[in-house]
């Protein structure tokens, strides 16, 4: 496979029994509440962000490794706990989404793409990549430059198979 980078790995993990919102807003700087909107707080820190919800779960993107998601979720323990809120380190990781990308370095020929391939949406008035829709949830981000971004998968053997796939797909019409 050409180089591959781990862009994003979304995970979500139980860090306390329940959380109070409106406190949690009222207390840690920085954070977005607007129940209407998301039924939970954002907090953004620099590189991840996280959304925390009443039933003490947590969302957060921005790790490139499960290490990575550890260590700030960590992190944000450590705020919580800062600010007079019980939450727990040891807690079980799950995997919601990985993003990869690769750059095969090589112009592609997005309209050809499109019209020698089933499942591909192009518009380029609308976004500047074809979209071409795999098994399941799977999706790639094709673009003319050679960047191609595959996401939908929460193992990253699957989403390895599907970029050499849509790589394949690529090179097949030049």
């Amino acid at each position: 496979m050409d180089d591959k980078v781990t862009e994003n790995i979304v995970v979500e993990a139980r860090i306390a029994e329940r959380f109070n919102l409106e406190e949690i807003a009222k207390r840690i700087e920085g954070v977005s509440y607007d129940p209407e909107e998301i039924p939970g707080v954002i907090l953004n820190l620099p590189g991840r962000s996280f959304i925390l919800f009443e039933d003490g779960r947590v969302i957060c993107t921005g790790s490139r490794s499960i290490d990575e998601a550890r260590k700030n979720l960590g992190e944000l323990v450590d705020i919580l706990r800062g600010n007079g809120f019980k939450a727990k380190k040891r807690v079980r990781i799950e995997i919601k989404n990985i993003v990869i990308s690769t750059d095969i370095k090589s112009r592609i020929d997005l309209e050809r793409f499109a019209l020698n391939h089933e499942g591909v949406d192009f518009d380029p008035d609308e976004f500047p990549a074809a979209i071409y829709k795999g098994d399941g949830n799977l999706l790639a981000l094709i673009f003319e430059n050679g960047k191609i971004v595959c996401t939908g998968s929460r193992e990253m053997e699957n989403l390895e198979r599907f970029m050499e796939e849509v790589i394949g797909k690529v090179k097949e019409v030049g």
